[in-house]
């Protein structure tokens, strides 16, 4: 998958804001999303689309926008031992 010309996702964006997407774990306010389990995030995910080594890489539930790989949002089903 050809990524060059994608942009990366911003926090602030609409969609990104709704599903509660922060660039890094660390800034998921733990409060309001009791879903969230330390671990977990997005390179665990189901829909990232790259590989295990990449720093940002696309997501399908952002369509041409690069998510960071320590990312997370709430609707990123996380499979156990990948990463």
């Amino acid at each position: 998958m050809d990524t060059a010309d994608w942009q990366r996702l911003e926090e602030s964006g609409k969609v990104a804001a709704v599903l509660g997407y922060k660039h890094l774990t660390s800034a998921i306010d733990q409060a309001k999303y009791r879903q969230f389990v330390d671990g977990q995030y997005c390179a665990k995910s189901m829909q990232w689309q790259g590989t295990a080594t990449d720093a940002w890489s696309g997501c399908s539930l952002f369509p041409r926008k690069l998510v960071d790989a320590r990312g997370w949002c709430i609707l990123g089903p996380h499979r156990s031992g990948r990463g």
